[in-house]
C-alpha cells in the first residue's frame, strides 16, 4: 500500500488480493474510479507476498527476465530489445463465423479462444466479458462454451481485476488460459513463480495491446456526450458499421431506461 498504491503505480490488477494469504486485501473503486487494493487489518508481518507478485514495484523482476525464464529454452526463439522474446510474428484476421465483424479488429483473440477450447488445449476460458450491473459494467470471467467467447469479444475500455479468477484457478482443478493487458500478465507470471497451483494450471496466456489505462468515468463522460445521463445497462466501444471502413468505429450504449 506504501510502495505502491499511495505513490500511484498500482493498475488494479488484482494479483496481490488474489494471493494475499491473510485475506485483507479487497479490491474496489478509488475515488477516480479506478481498482485499488484497500487493506483491512490482520496483515501478515514480513508476509511481502503483495510487493513480490505486484507488475509496478520497483524491485520486481522484469519482462525480459521472466519471459527468459518461461521461453528461454525453446527452440528457435528470438529476441528483439523493442519486441522482447518471439517465435514469429504475424499479420492475420478470422474468417471463422463473423469473428472478425464482431471483434474489435481482426478477431484473431476469439479464434485463439476457441481453437484452444475446440482442441483440447484448455478446460477453461478466462477473459473479461460484459456485466449485468451499472456500478461494473465488465468483469473477468471463467467460460466452458464457445457461444460465451464470441459474446466476450471486443475492447472493453473499462476498469477490471482479476483477484476473483486467480482465486478460482488456485482452488479447482484445470487447464487454463487467461486473457488479459500485458501489465496483468506480467502479474500473473510473477504469481506462477510464486504459487505451484498457477504455475501447473495456467497453459496458456494471451497478452492484448494496452490502449492506455481508463477509469470508470471514461464510460459515463462519453455516454453523457452521446446524451446519455443515466446509469448504462450496455456499452460497445468499438462498433462497426458495413457502409463505412473498418477503421471507423462508433460507441454505442444502452441505459437503465433503455434510451440508446
Amino acid at each position: 500500500m506504501e510502495a505502491v498504491v499511495q505513490n500511484g503505480f498500482c493498475i488494479g490488477c488484482g494479483v496481490c488480493s488474489g494471493l494475499c494469504p491473510a485475506k485483507v486485501l479487497k479490491m474496489d473503486f478509488n475515488k477516480y474510479g479506478e481498482y485499488n487494493p484497500f487493506r483491512s487489518s490482520g496483515c501478515l508481518d514480513k508476509c511481502k507476498l503483495c510487493l513480490q507478485v505486484c507488475p509496478f514495484y520497483s524491485q520486481a523482476e522484469d519482462e525480459d527476465s521472466l519471459a527468459r525464464t518461461t521461453f528461454g529454452h525453446i527452440a528457435g526463439i528470438k529476441h528483439r530489445k523493442e519486441t522482447g522474446y518471439y517465435i514469429k510474428s504475424y499479420v492475420a484476421y478470422s474468417n471463422v463465423n463473423n469473428h472478425r465483424t464482431n471483434g474489435a479488429s481482426g478477431g484473431m483473440a476469439t479464434w485463439i479462444l476457441e481453437t484452444l477450447l475446440t482442441k483440447n488445449k484448455v478446460d477453461q476460458i478466462v477473459c473479461v466479458t460484459p456485466n449485468n450491473d451499472a456500478e461494473r459494467l465488465f468483469r473477468f470471467a471463467m467460460f466452458t462454451d464457445v457461444e460465451f467467447i464470441r459474446h466476450s469479444a471486443k475492447s472493453a475500455y473499462y476498469p477490471v481485476e482479476m483477484s476473483s479468477v486467480i482465486k478460482e484457478v488456485i482452488n479447482h482443478e484445470g487447464r487454463y488460459v487467461i486473457v488479459g493487458l500485458p501489465c496483468f500478465l506480467k502479474g500473473l507470471r510473477l504469481a506462477q513463480k510464486k504459487n505451484k497451483r498457477l504455475r501447473e494450471r495456467i497453459a496458456f496466456t494471451v497478452g492484448l495491446v494496452c490502449g492506455q489505462m481508463k477509469s470508470k468515468h471514461y464510460t459515463t463522460y462519453i455516454a453523457s456526450l452521446a446524451g446519455i445521463n443515466s446509469k448504462l445497462k450496455k456499452v460497445d466501444y468499438r462498433g462497426k458499421s458495413p457502409q463505412k471502413p473498418a477503421g471507423n468505429f462508433f460507441f454505442y450504449c444502452l441505459d437503465e431506461n433503455k434510451n440508446e
